[in-house]
């Protein structure tokens, strides 16, 4: 697997996208938890190749889109990583930054905007909301209890 560059310039040895197909079944896992599973430029051209291959794979029958984590599913982009790109206002630090450049459609592609796909796709999200809200923040209502966090 392929290197990237970070927000701050580190290389990150893992993935930010995980894909595989296993008895006709694409798993598509967002895999990077410590930033919220954000859009980074790797990540959305490795989406956007994996839903393209859903899509044109004959073996892939359903779809199994899912974030690595449990502190939230996606947080949206990696604005620190994606707006300077797209505005120029950084240059290209790698692989993926130079290829989402070339091809700006893999964003739409990426999002599932405008991209015809014909399979079903299952968001298996995990983020519990406990860590949302502090416990202050948690209110009774009619009279019932405010909730409690999971132990552990």
């Amino acid at each position: 697997m392929s290197a990237a560059a970070g927000g701050d310039g580190v290389t990150d040895p893992v993935p930010h996208l995980e894909y595989e197909v296993s008895e006709g079944v694409a798993t598509i896992r967002l895999n990077r938890p410590d930033r919220h599973n954000a859009l980074s430029p790797e990540r959305v051209v490795r989406l956007a190749e994996a839903w393209t291959d859903v899509r044109d794979n004959p073996d892939v029958r359903v779809a199994l889109l899912e974030g690595a984590g449990y502190r939230s599913f996606c947080a949206g982009a990696d604005l620190a990583r994606l707006i300077p790109l797209f505005t120029r206002a950084r240059e290209p630090d790698d692989e993926w930054d130079e290829r989402l450049l070339a091809d700006r459609s893999m964003m739409s592609t990426a999002l599932l905007r405008g991209f015809e796909l014909y399979k079903p796709v299952v968001v298996a999200i995990t983020a519990t909301p406990w860590p949302v809200a502090p416990r202050s923040c948690w209110a009774p209502t009619s009279g019932s209890p405010a909730p409690r966090p999971p132990s552990g």
